[in-house]
């Protein structure tokens, strides 16, 4: 790796270190970076991306052939700078600049693709899909539970807020339902690079940086929204200052809104072996569910909308 590493790039390699089975810390007298492998179809999205000239994102090394994707043994690696975490910044910092870095990506990625493609007619066909097998499973649990003469600890809690989930279910129908006629009023569906990999230890703002681009792709900017929204202890923060930055940057278009809800209503419940973890479960969900309707009230609202 080291011979190799020196005939591809300018730098004379001190150490390797293996962090992981995809992932090698490389320090070089130049710095330290980070070797990766990665499959070959970024080389098409790196070479997107470093078009557009969006710095935020950390963009791996181009090597002496000219390529971000580079072959080693039988697989592609790419080669990027390392950044060490600040733990004293806030996730506050790091949201803020997060949600207008993936703004600012999606806003100066645009590319439009002909409505009349199957790209929507399959993004509403997996939406149906999902929405009627969460039904289906919970309509089934409802008649278990209330057949049993024994009722467990997350029984109890499904039997109280079952309505709640349907609720929410019949939400993200509405809102398909919406998705359908909104899409009559648009010629071309529009795509944009995005990132899709959030973490708290990929974003630095003081160096100006978005790191770990390997799950970046040409796609919904709602996509980026869902990632985040769903990665996020909704519980202790509240979005609606971070939407609103985002979309002063990059406004979404009706259809898109609703596709984002469509997918935020549905609750994310997998039933499990374990009474407690499927209590904590359907507790989660309920939580996930209310912070997901604060978020749509603010959105809806005519006195505060987002």
């Amino acid at each position: 790796m080291k011979q190799h590493l020196e005939e591809l790039f300018p730098l004379e390699v001190l150490s390797i270190i293996k962090k992981t089975d995809k992932t090698f810390l490389i320090n070089t007298k130049q710095g330290a970076y980070l070797f990766k492998y990665v499959p070959l179809h970024m080389e098409n999205i790196y070479a997107k991306l470093s078009l557009i000239e969006e710095s935020r994102f950390l963009l791996p090394l181009k090597s002496k052939t000219n390529h971000f994707v580079n072959p080693y043994l039988d697989k592609h690696f790419i080669l990027t700078e390392y950044l060490k975490g600040d733990d004293i910044l806030s996730k506050d910092m790091r949201l803020s600049f997060y949600f207008k870095s993936i703004a600012l990506l999606h806003k100066n990625s645009l590319y439009p693709l002909r409505i009349k493609d199957t790209y929507l007619d399959e993004a509403i066909s997996y939406l149906d899909e999902r929405i009627n097998k969460l039904k289906e499973e919970l309509l089934a649990r409802i008649e278990r539970v209330e057949k049993d003469d024994y009722h467990s600890p997350s029984d109890w809690f499904f039997i109280m807020n079952y309505q709640h989930f349907m609720t929410a279910l019949k939400e993200a129908d509405s809102h398909v339902d919406n998705l359908v006629e909104a899409r009559k009023n648009e010629n071309n569906l529009t795509l944009s690079l995005t990132y899709q990999n959030f973490n708290f230890d990929h974003i630095f703002p003081k160096e100006n940086k978005i790191v770990s681009l390997e799950n970046m792709a040409l796609s919904p900017a709602i996509y980026d929204l869902y990632d985040v929204i769903t990665h996020l202890d909704l519980e202790t923060i509240s979005l609606i200052p971070y939407l609103k930055d985002y979309f002063d940057i990059y406004p979404l278009k009706q259809y898109e809104k609703e596709w984002l809800f469509a997918l935020l209503f549905i609750p994310p419940i997998e039933r499990k072996s374990q009474d407690l973890l499927d209590l904590k479960v359907l507790i989660d969900a309920l939580k996930y569910l209310k912070k997901i309707e604060e978020i749509a009230s603010s959105f809806y609202s005519n006195d505060d909308k987002i």
